[in-house]
């Protein structure tokens, strides 16, 4: 969300594997000023291919998310970092 006093976190995500791919439009909820990252976005197929054609076209994804302590990789120090775990 950014700066803005309310907003909603906004992406897409591209999910494949050797069968196939689809392509993800995410939109999460309305959110106020520097929110971190909901756990929960609503998602709509833009695109897909493959045996993976059968998906169905939206609904709800899920991150859990597993932060480090130290937010630093390579060297670099981040403002997050960690591992998620993708539910849809």
């Amino acid at each position: 969300v950014g700066f803005k006093a309310k907003g909603n976190a906004r992406g897409e995500m591209t999910i494949s594997n050797g069968q196939g791919s689809l392509r993800l439009e995410l939109t999460g909820p309305e959110q106020a000023r520097l929110a971190p990252l909901p756990d929960e976005f609503r998602y709509r197929v833009v695109s897909r291919s493959g045996t993976l054609k059968n998906i169905q076209e939206s609904g709800v994804l899920r991150i859990s998310r597993t932060l480090d302590k130290v937010p630093i990789r390579n060297g670099i120090q981040y403002v997050e970092t960690g591992t998620f775990r993708l539910t849809i």
